[in-house]
């Protein structure tokens, strides 16, 4: 992930001298507005009331309420041992939001990243870092949505649509070797509204890249398999042609008569349990890729 790629109006507050950095975007930062002390503004967040979402030993979603708007605020933890993998590492927070600076730039649709902030120890270890988001009104998750609408009229048109949106998409990004590689059901929101031309956010991608060779075609496997398998318990097999209309030819290399069959492959064993069957299947399909004199 390029560090340079940034939103143009930003804030910043902090660096790794004072053991903290704060980056808020001008439009949001009345967030901030009822402390003035630059100095406290990590706690200041951290300890900012809010609905609870998720509460983990290493990881806290808030909801925040306010008049303009609601906001997320997504905390990641670092106690003791998991901290030493993180020097020298870029923050999670901070690859997220740079994911979200990422996709806006290429059109992509996303939800609205507001800041992020990262506190570090003394030897350039993360303590634990942070993420805020606006929270994208009148929106569910794909995968609530599957199963919310699969009785209604529309719901072959629509997905159709849909398929072809991500098709589209995953092939832009796809095209310029970035992976998100957490891209799931759960993690694409569906506009309610909107039945007869679904709008799409990507959310929740704490885990995006640049990859090239190899784990180019790895990325694409595991991201193309988890995204498509979401849709295999409420659609037809051959609807998965739908994208594959607007994704091929393969944007990785000459691989377009075959990626479906191994997308097919991965999908129907991606429920095997344990990581020995997980490592099975997607090595079996990703062989070919490797001993390709052509690449």
């Amino acid at each position: 992930m390029p560090k340079s790629l940034t939103y143009s109006d930003e804030w910043e507050a902090g660096d790794f001298r004072n053991g903290f950095k704060l980056v808020i975007r001008k439009p949001y930062l009345h967030i901030i507005s009822s402390c003035s002390d630059t100095s406290v503004l990590y706690d200041y967040l951290v300890e900012k009331q809010g609905r609870s979402i998720k509460n983990e030993k290493r990881t806290h979603i808030r909801l925040w309420e306010t008049l303009k708007e609601d906001f997320f605020f997504k905390h990641y933890l670092y106690p003791g041992l998991p901290r030493i993998r993180t020097i020298g590492i870029m923050p999670k927070a901070k690859r997220e939001y740079l994911t979200f600076s990422y996709l806006e730039h290429q059109n992509i649709p996303c939800i609205k990243a507001a800041g992020w902030g990262v506190r570090w120890d003394r030897v350039g270890g993360v303590k634990s870092c942070f993420i805020i988001t606006a929270k994208a009104k009148d929106t569910i998750d794909l995968r609530f949505w599957l199963v919310k609408t699969s009785a209604e009229a529309h719901f072959e048109e629509s997905v159709a649509l849909i398929l072809k949106k991500l098709g589209c998409y995953f092939r832009h990004l796809h095209s310029n070797k970035f992976f998100l590689l957490r891209a799931n059901t759960r993690n694409i929101l569906i506009h309610e509204r909107d039945l007869c031309n679904p709008r799409i956010l990507f959310l929740d991608q704490p885990y995006a890249r640049f990859l090239s060779g190899p784990l180019a075609n790895w990325g694409q496997l595991k991201e193309l398999s988890t995204v498509l398998g979401g849709f295999f318990h409420h659609i037809d097999q051959s609807a998965i042609d739908l994208f594959f209309k607007t994704y091929l030819p393969d944007p990785l290399g000459k691989y377009s008569e075959d990626l479906r069959q191994r997308l097919i492959y991965l999908i129907r064993t991606r429920d095997k349990r344990g990581w020995f069957s997980k490592f099975t299947s997607y090595s079996t399909a990703l062989v070919p890729y490797l001993f390709d004199k052509k690449q």
